[in-house]
């Protein structure tokens, strides 16, 4: 039996070993991070919808069952003057089907891209090409406004190019390993190496924690949102932040970012989130017709949203 394990293991090598060699040398396509399109006259829209998700956010514990001791002043004034939608559909396991869910408004179960990157989504129906033109963004188009969009961990100023007019996005986090993307191969070829290499050489690599990294992307997400909400020429603002998804990069005693903290603690962050977003809307021109959308992106669970118009 070890014999026959082996032999399907040496077997194996003679497709996996060129499909590898395809994928070193292939040229991959250059993914902007950031753009902006500008018009020769941007049209203030007569109203403005902003939508931000927060990934992991708990109802239960932000709302049903809150520790004792935790305060989410932004919240509870949130709860309080909105209206609240339960058990909204469709909804999911991971972060990379659900978004997609909710903004083309159907189930994504599984999603696949080849080797040249052309994307492909499963729905009840069977696969299909991934449909970037059938999204809320694509419906505001439709109804003339400009869309804009700030997010985390889903590639949207690519899969969403035609349809963004402003787009800033932070893609996940650090690969184990000392990994990174936008290296070249042989660059990574040697990475993860590189650190005992260093010590060898008397040298310190001096690398983010988790935490501190995390905590990066949240500060360039949060000024990102602001330039964005202060662009009132959009009219469809979607903000997707990464709180307060674990791990826990946020001390809610001491007030530090970067710190290794608990989910609670990320909680606690997100009410602050919330409540320097809405004080940005509130100092936008445009802050008498705007709505704002508060949902949440909680795995194995329904989406919950509640809308609050300022």
């Amino acid at each position: 039996s070890a014999r026959f394990v082996l032999l399907l293991l040496g077997v194996a090598i003679f497709w996996m070993l060129p499909e590898l060699v395809f994928m070193a040398v292939k040229r991959e396509p250059h993914d902007v991070a950031a753009y902006s399109r500008t018009v020769s006259q941007d049209p203030w829209p007569e109203r403005r919808i902003v939508w931000v998700l927060f990934d992991e956010l708990s109802y239960d514990q932000t709302f049903d069952h809150r520790q004792a001791d935790i305060r989410l002043p932004n919240f509870d004034r949130l709860a309080s003057e909105s209206v609240s939608f339960s058990n909204v559909q469709p909804v999911g396991y991971y972060t990379e089907l659900i978004i997609p869910s909710l903004l083309w408004g159907r189930q994504v179960m599984q999603e696949r891209s080849d080797f040249v990157g052309h994307a492909a989504v499963k729905t009840a129906r069977g696969w299909q090409a991934y449909p970037d033109n059938q999204t809320v963004f694509d419906d505001a188009k439709r109804a003339g406004m400009r869309s804009g969009a700030v997010g985390w961990y889903i590639p949207y100023c690519r899969t969403y190019a035609r349809e963004l007019d402003r787009c800033e996005e932070m893609l996940g986090s650090p690969i184990p390993g000392n990994y990174e993307p936008q290296k070249p191969v042989l660059w990574n070829v040697i990475a993860p190496v590189s650190k005992p290499l260093a010590r060898l050489s008397g040298h310190r690599m001096k690398q983010p924690t988790t935490a501190e990294d995390h905590a990066e992307q949240y500060r360039t997400l949060m000024e990102a949102s602001r330039n964005l909400i202060a662009d009132e020429g959009i009219g469809f603002v979607f903000i997707h932040l990464p709180v307060p998804h674990p791990g826990g990069f946020y001390d809610r005693r001491t007030g530090r970012l970067g710190a290794n903290g608990n989910y609670i603690d990320n909680l606690v962050l997100a009410d602050g989130a919330l409540g320097q977003l809405l004080a940005w809307m509130g100092e936008s021109p445009a802050a008498a017709r705007t709505t704002v959308i508060v949902s949440r992106s909680e795995e194995h669970t329904s989406e919950l949203q509640s809308h609050h118009d300022l």
